[in-house]
């Protein structure tokens, strides 16, 4: 008689239904989601926190700020190596840092997150609420192919997820990364930072029916999800991010009290001395000195 899964229970003294039930019931139990990841024994922040101590959660949310910067831009693909990148779209990750403690990711797109003590693998579930600007819900299945895309189209992310083996979804709103080793303390935090990128945008054609390629420069507006979205692009000049007031993420205690000015606008000079007049002449606001062997340059 051939040996099935029944009779192996069997020979084991298990009852094929209800005990084996149990076992699996009680290994999903032992593992004890949590809102926060850390490379320490405790978290600075419990979980029912309801904003970083750094922010005031009451900053009214109005105004603009204008930077200027030194450069130029040809290309609106933040993900990819090629051309002069701006940053004129965000997706948001799956953790979020704070600012006041080291090595700690609280979740953003993920409500809960876990990993066994080995951190051979660790576990995302999704907000159900997470959405990109064009009102989809981000799946696990965006997850997995942000990833894969990602490593595809750029060097960096290729190397900062190097460890992660595979991807995939083991839940409704639940997805597993399993690592190519274990012991490793950072790779669950470094998991945390992927962004959540559209897949259904990436995978879709433009205003003129070409197909998006991640892979390269474009300057078509990517479909984000943050707390910014572009509304005018001026290439190689300027481009102006306001803030989405319906942003899906806004109340999350991660965001509160963050993101507090109406509009953002980038104007760029290919020009160091023709910048720091502009700035005199109040075209932007804000310039960053770095005082270099007593000679002060702009960024």
């Amino acid at each position: 008689m051939p040996l099935t899964r029944r009779s192996l229970l069997k020979l084991a003294g298990l009852a094929p239904s209800a005990k084996l039930i149990g076992i699996q019931l009680a290994h999903a139990e032992d593992r004890q989601f949590q809102h926060a990841l850390t490379l320490f024994s405790d978290v600075k922040y419990g979980p029912d926190f309801k904003h970083f101590d750094y922010v005031n959660p009451l900053a009214p949310k109005i105004g603009r700020v204008r930077f200027g910067i030194i450069g130029s831009f040809d290309n609106l693909n933040p993900y990819t190596y090629k051309g002069e990148t701006a940053g004129a779209a965000s997706n948001d990750t799956l953790t979020s840092s704070s600012l006041d403690e080291p090595a700690t990711k609280y979740g953003l797109v993920a409500e809960s997150m876990w990993h066994p003590q080995d951190r051979s693998l660790v576990v995302y579930r999704l907000r159900p609420e997470a959405r990109f600007h064009d009102g989809v819900a981000m799946t696990p299945d965006d997850v997995i192919w942000s990833l894969e895309a990602l490593r595809a189209a750029h060097p960096f992310y290729n190397a900062y997820y190097k460890n992660i083996a595979r991807a995939e979804q083991t839940g409704e709103r639940e997805v597993t990364f399993t690592f190519s080793e274990a012991g490793n303390r950072e790779l669950p935090s470094i998991t945390g930072d992927l962004p959540v990128l559209p897949k259904h945008w990436w995978t879709g054609t433009d205003a003129k029916g070409k197909p998006r390629n991640i892979q390269e420069t474009s300057l078509e507006v990517p479909l984000a999800s943050g707390s910014y979205k572009a509304v005018e692009v001026k290439p190689g000049v300027s481009f102006k991010l306001k803030r989405v007031p319906d942003y899906w993420g806004r109340d999350l205690p991660v965001n509160v009290g963050t993101d507090n000015f109406d509009e953002i606008e980038y104007v760029y000079f290919r020009d160091a001395n023709v910048a720091f007049e502009a700035f005199k002449g109040d075209q932007y606001d804000w310039q960053l000195e770095i005082k270099l062997q007593g000679v002060g340059h702009a960024v």
